[in-house]
């Protein structure tokens, strides 16, 4: 099976979050049932949020009739090379957005403990869920290696994606979002020399 791409459906994900909570981050009306008019939807499970996102006041996941934002999903593993290369320009990327331009969830195939290590050594603020063997969600996205990107809009089509770090790639997406959110360029690099591509 090939990486979802742009125009795909973007499946369902619910995981829990690095404190035992329960996180919807995809959750397409329509595909899992009916929504109602809270924008719950019949058989799903809660739409709670981290708290990473409460300050944008969106609290629905991508897909879902309450959320106007896009979704920026990364796929990662503590002990890819490629993944710690790439967390801290997707945290440099959230930060330098306007508030509430984006939501920014990494899906961890690791343990809590090791996602927890990763996140303080990398600094990283933005939420991580925990998807446990056998990678179920990585699965239905169509992966085989990790860091995968995805950019889901609102209506939850995936709109971006891309394997390991490529530079044109986030760069492109940085540009894209700055650009609807009417914010300035978001410069991810600081002048780095920064490789073209790096592999998973």
């Amino acid at each position: 099976m090939a990486i979802l791409g742009p125009g795909d459906l973007a499946p369902d994900i619910t995981l829990r979050d690095l404190e035992g909570q329960t996180q919807v981050a995809v959750s397409v009306a329509g595909a899992a049932g009916a929504a109602g008019a809270d924008g719950a939807v019949a058989g799903a499970a809660p739409r709670e949020i981290s708290p990473w996102d409460r300050p944008a006041g969106l609290a629905a996941a991508a897909g879902s009739p309450g959320e106007k934002r896009p979704t920026v999903l990364v796929f990662m593993k503590s002990s890819c090379p490629t993944c710690q290369f790439l967390a801290p320009f997707v945290e440099i990327l959230r930060a330098g957005l306007p508030a509430g331009a984006a939501r920014f969830l990494g899906i961890m195939q690791d343990e809590r403990e090791e996602a927890l290590n990763f996140r303080d050594m990398l600094g990283l603020r933005f939420p991580l869920l925990l998807e446990p063997e056998p990678w179920e969600s990585s699965e239905r996205y169509g992966l085989e290696s990790v860091p995968a990107t995805f950019l889901v809009e609102p209506d939850g089509r995936i709109s971006r994606s891309f394997l390991a770090f490529q530079r044109p790639e986030i760069e492109s997406m940085a540009q894209d979002l700055a650009s609807r959110a009417g914010g300035s360029s978001v410069e991810l690099f600081g002048g780095r020399e920064v490789p073209i591509l790096k592999p998973g």
